[in-house]
């Protein structure tokens, strides 16, 4: 499927490239002396302005907000060019799948709708009406509709379901299913800027398998449910991951990755608290930079995409600070958030 550039739309996101914040900018971020200073530095820039709210400290208003900033953006971009709409639809499909995840995970759970409802992520492309009304079906139905959409195989999530009445399987299933449609996407897209696009979803796939791994082999869970978590896609699909699955602890999976040209991600880290977050934190310094080369290309029809990502990477960033400011937390460590 090969793409056309749209060069109105690369205008347009050229003249936004300003505002994404430098390493500079992350500095000081850093150098803030509590949460009330660092939301007065970051609502400074105009792509954050939207981020002054009622109560600094409250982490999910927070959230909400800055998950809202993120998404608008994603729909403003998308008016311009209806092919890269459905680019970034596709894009985004694992961002739904979690309100989709949280739908079904939360029908067995017997939450309410208005519950339920404060949880969603804000989705550019559907309005929160179209949870409302998934959320009104049943269980099986809201899976129909799922396989009959995007996401083929999510049935199997309520056999699982069925069998073990856990109802974070399902919301597992539904999220490795959406990593996987996504790739199966990009994997067939052609273009300047597709290569280095799909590169990246397969190395963030490969990432979130090992963690997936690890973190399953800390709280000791069977394998069994470990693979029902694994993004069937990657570099290190089936192969590695299958063989590392069955290791039996999660200092055997460390090391093997260690050794391989993963152990970056790795190197230094003795806490199992801290392998998660400091791995994404190096992941995330990786894909900024490939996925800045993209930007370097103006005739590039997946430009707009990867000026996203970059936001996306920048927006993860900012939201570990503002919890470290929280928190009262510093050190070292916090500048390994940032992305540049």
């Amino acid at each position: 499927m090969r793409l056309s550039t749209s060069y109105f739309l690369n205008g347009i996101v050229y003249a936004r490239l300003p505002t994404l914040l430098s390493r500079d900018s992350f500095e000081t971020l850093i150098l803030t002396k509590d949460v009330e200073d660092f939301l007065s530095r970051l609502t400074s820039n105009p792509f954050y302005y939207d981020l002054k709210v009622s109560d600094p400290k409250d982490p999910l208003l927070f959230e909400k907000r800055l998950m809202t900033i993120l998404m608008n953006e994603f729909g403003e971009l998308s008016k311009y060019d209806r092919k890269m709409r459905e680019v970034m639809e596709y894009y985004l499909l694992p961002y739904r799948a979690r309100n989709l995840g949280l739908l079904t995970s939360s029908k067995p759970m017997g939450l309410t709708w208005g519950e339920v409802s404060r949880l969603i992520i804000p989705d550019p492309f559907t309005g929160i009406d179209f949870y409302e009304t998934l959320y009104s079906l049943s269980l099986e139905s809201i899976l129909a509709y799922l396989e009959g959409k995007v996401l083929r195989g999510a049935l199997e999530a309520l056999k699982v379901f069925e069998s073990t009445r856990d109802p974070t399987v399902l919301e597992a299933i539904i999220m490795k299913l959406s990593y996987e449609e996504r790739i199966n996407y990009f994997a067939k897209l052609r273009g300047g800027g597709a290569e280095a696009f799909l590169d990246c979803l397969l190395l963030e796939a490969d990432v979130i398998n090992i963690l997936t791994i690890y973190k399953g082999k800390v709280m000791g869970i069977s394998n069994d449910v470990i693979a029902l978590n694994v993004i069937k896609a990657g570099y290190l699909y089936p192969t590695v991951i299958l063989k590392v699955l069955e290791y039996r602890s999660p200092r055997e999976v460390m090391d093997y990755f260690l050794s391989t040209e993963y152990g970056f991600l790795f190197e230094g880290i003795s806490e199992a608290f801290e392998v998660a977050l400091r791995a994404r934190n190096r992941l995330n310094k990786l894909l900024y930079l490939k996925i800045g080369t993209i930007l370097l290309d103006p005739s590039s029809p997946l430009l707009p995409l990867a000026y996203l990502k970059l936001r996306e990477i920048e927006v993860e960033s900012v939201r570990r600070i503002y919890h470290f400011k929280r928190l009262g937390l510093k050190g070292e460590k916090l500048r390994e958030v940032i992305p540049l």
